[in-house]
């Protein structure tokens, strides 16, 4: 009788250990997940109307509307798929930028060109 008895508790103090170490591991878990603020990134299109290399804007149209976004030191920007300077950007060139609002700035997060089609 003394060995299942010992058996049963051995069990229920095995089940015990279990259920407070997941139970412990949930709430580290729970504290660990600190509220994220969400960065809300736009997209506009739209062709290279100016660029000042000293201020690092762009501007950019799309019909009668224009955008200035101010280029980042980790602003990415490509031309074909390639990576490029800020310097080898063009006026005319057809332009996707990805950006996001900073106070009242636009900011360029990545700047993604062509050449513009010909018409």
């Amino acid at each position: 009788m003394s060995k299942s008895l010992l058996r049963a508790v051995t069990i229920i103090l095995t089940i015990v250990a279990f259920s407070f170490t997941t139970t412990a591991q949930r709430q580290s878990a729970a504290r660990s997940k600190a509220p994220v603020q969400e960065i809300r990134h736009e997209k506009f299109m739209g062709f290279v109307e100016a660029f000042d290399e000293a201020t690092r804007e762009v501007l950019v149209q799309r019909n009668r509307q224009t955008m200035n976004f101010s280029v980042a030191d980790n602003t990415k920007i490509y031309f074909d798929k390639k990576a490029i300077p800020l310097d080898k950007l063009k006026i005319g060139m057809r332009a996707t930028v990805e950006y996001r609002e900073e106070g009242d700035r636009l900011v360029a997060e990545s700047i993604y060109l062509s050449t513009p089609p010909f018409c």
